[in-house]
């Protein structure tokens, strides 16, 4: 339906064209830039850092409890671990943060689970909010990771630390 609706668009900006331009070759050639141009622009609107995606767990105003990590293990079992640690928490969030994705393009690919307890306050009192991740390397939710950074490293640091107290679920 949506290539359709393409198709008709440009169908159209070409016949409007053609009222202008006369001959074949300069009316192709400023199509492909018009399409080329609004293409470029809504590529450049679907990449976003995860800063911005997930504004909630960096807004200053909301509070991070603890934090609850599902490592999903290559033998396919699973363990968990909840921290409190702010300090670890930041680290996570830091990680995070500068990650620059590719919206709604990810595979849902997980080696981590990072389900965060944030308190949002409101006008009449705070309320608690649950904000879960799917973390890969190549995906953050359902967003594909385009720039090349260490944002697991937090989590594959706690994954490897034998003082962790990991539990089967």
């Amino acid at each position: 339906m949506v290539y359709l609706v393409i198709i008709f668009s440009m169908l159209i900006l070409i016949l409007l064209l053609r009222l202008f331009i006369k001959k074949l070759v300069p009316l192709l050639i400023v199509t492909a830039v018009i399409v080329g141009g609004v293409y470029l622009i809504y590529n450049q609107t679907q990449t976003k850092e995860v800063q911005d995606v997930y504004a909630e767990l960096y807004e200053e105003e909301n509070t991070i409890d603890e934090v609850t990590i599902f490592d999903r293990r290559d033998d396919g079992s699973e363990r968990f671990v909840t921290l409190t640690d702010q300090q670890v928490i930041d680290s996570i969030l830091a990680d995070l943060s500068d990650v620059e994705v590719k919206l709604r393009q990810g595979e849902r690919k997980e080696a981590f689970r990072v389900s965060f307890d944030v308190t949002e306050p409101t006008s009449n009192g705070s309320q608690m909010a649950f904000k879960s991740l799917r973390v890969s390397e190549e995906s953050i939710g359902i967003h594909k990771v385009l720039s090349d950074t260490s944002h697991m490293k937090t989590l594959n640091s706690l994954a490897e630390d034998e003082n962790v107290n990991w539990q089967q679920p």
